[in-house]
């Protein structure tokens, strides 16, 4: 399984999903475990849809048939290789794109590798990592179903 979430997203934010897959990751034994099944991918610079107008730059998560996400899933399904990261463009058309740059699967981080455009991607490296300072059970959001109501008497 994968999924993606836009960080620009303004109608869902982007927390509920590290959440979510952290949540995951301790109930269903660990990191290495859940990542032979699930993958999360976050999408700086995206909104709900995908894309945003106010960073062109931003690459566009692509999850039409034919586009990275979609087959890098097939891929994974019907050859074994996990993706680690996923190219992504900032025009549908790669042709006309000025900026590509990995998606890193989480927890795992964007760096530049020093050499090179910033506006290519072989110019960065996804480092990995096997920890979010976001996983600790202290710093994980509780669900809103989990909270205590708890009004004065005046409030009602």
């Amino acid at each position: 399984m994968i999924i993606y979430h836009g960080l620009a997203d303004l109608l869902i934010m982007p927390r509920g999903s590290y959440n979510y897959y952290n949540r995951v990751t301790k109930h269903a034994g660990g990191l290495p475990t859940v990542q032979k099944f699930y993958r999360f991918f976050p999408y700086p610079g995206n909104s709900h849809f995908g894309g945003n107008p106010d960073q062109p730059n931003a690459p566009l998560i692509d999850s039409s048939s034919s586009g990275a996400l979609f087959q890098a899933l097939v891929n994974w399904v019907e050859h074994g290789t996990a993706p680690d990261s996923i190219i992504a463009y900032n025009n549908p058309n790669r042709s006309l794109a000025t900026v590509s740059r990995p998606i890193c699967m989480y927890p795992d981080k964007l760096t530049y590798n020093g050499t090179g455009s910033t506006n290519v991607a072989s110019s960065f490296v996804c480092k990995h990592e096997s920890h979010d300072e976001l996983m600790g059970e202290e710093k994980v959001l509780t669900d809103a179903d989990l909270i205590e109501d708890h009004h004065d008497d005046h409030d009602h």
